[in-house]
């Protein structure tokens, strides 16, 4: 009688997983993509910040002890030399790998439809540029956890409305707008934001040499600044507009300063 092969199960447990078990894991991290730093550091502060949740994710390891998914969590625990709870799912099949994050991520505006918040898209987006202008890069938003975000919105509710008074006013970029007018408002300007908002809605004017008026009438002749306009000098122009409109200074050539900000929007204003 041929004797039967004993089935490896794989297996499924919340566990504590300590700094040392992360960097014992990590030894046999052979077939993952290619690490992202600002995920790493993302993770990490919302271990060191109590902001790290055990949600159902789970960290999978093959049955020789490869690492097929977790390894941004497993460098943050690392990182910040605290331990975590995860699910750690062991003794996976080696055919399992395509299989693994094929399904469509949840994003940001995935939550906030959940949460029911109006302008869910255009909040999410608005978040994002405010913690880009705050930071002088408008690439730094890509550094914040959905956590993160969220008690950036509990701290600026305000952008709720901002998002509908903005919606709508010009294509492809309310969320920058509504960015701007919440700043705008915050900072003790809500006159000039409104208006701000509706020189981009109607292309009226609403002084000489309208700073607002001129980015507008520059990205319709540049086809809404989606033909030949690099991504961030289109909105580094738009964050210029503002900062001349809110001062009544002209603006007649579209020419962009380094900086990325508004005055008075800093990060301890974001509260990040």
């Amino acid at each position: 009688m041929i004797p039967l092969k004993k089935e490896i199960k794989m297996q499924i447990e919340l566990t504590t997983i300590t700094p040392t078990m992360a960097k014992t894991i990590l030894l046999k991290n052979n077939y993952n993509r290619k690490i992202k730093p600002y995920q790493v550091e993302s993770l990490t502060r919302d271990i060191l910040s109590g902001n790290w949740k055990e949600n159902g994710d789970a960290i999978r390891v093959m049955k020789d002890g490869t690492l097929l998914d977790g390894q941004h969590r497993l460098m943050a625990c690392i990182n910040a030399d605290l331990p975590i709870k995860s699910i750690l799912v062991t003794n996976l099949q080696d055919d399992v790998m395509p299989t693994i994050d094929s399904g469509i991520k949840r994003t940001y505006n995935d939550q906030l439809v959940l949460r029911g918040i109006s302008y869910s898209g255009q909040v999410a987006a608005a978040i994002a540029h405010m913690i880009g202008i705050a930071n002088n890069n408008p690439n730094r938003n890509k550094m914040a956890t959905y956590a993160e975000k969220n008690k950036l919105l509990e701290q600026h509710l305000g952008l709720i409305d901002s998002s509908s008074i903005a919606h709508g006013s010009f294509p492809k970029i309310g969320s920058l707008l509504a960015a701007i007018h919440y700043i705008g408002v915050f900072t003790g300007h809500k006159a000039a934001a409104d208006d701000f908002i509706n020189v981009w809605r109607t292309g009226e004017k609403s002084y000489i040499n309208d700073a607002a008026r001129f980015t507008r009438e520059y990205l319709i002749k540049s086809n809404g600044g989606n033909v030949g306009l690099n991504a961030n000098f289109k909105t580094k122009l738009i964050v210029q507009s503002w900062n001349k409109f809110s001062m009544n200074e002209p603006m007649g050539q579209a020419r962009v300063p380094d900086l990325y900000s508004i005055r008075g929007w800093t990060k301890k204003d974001l509260g990040f």
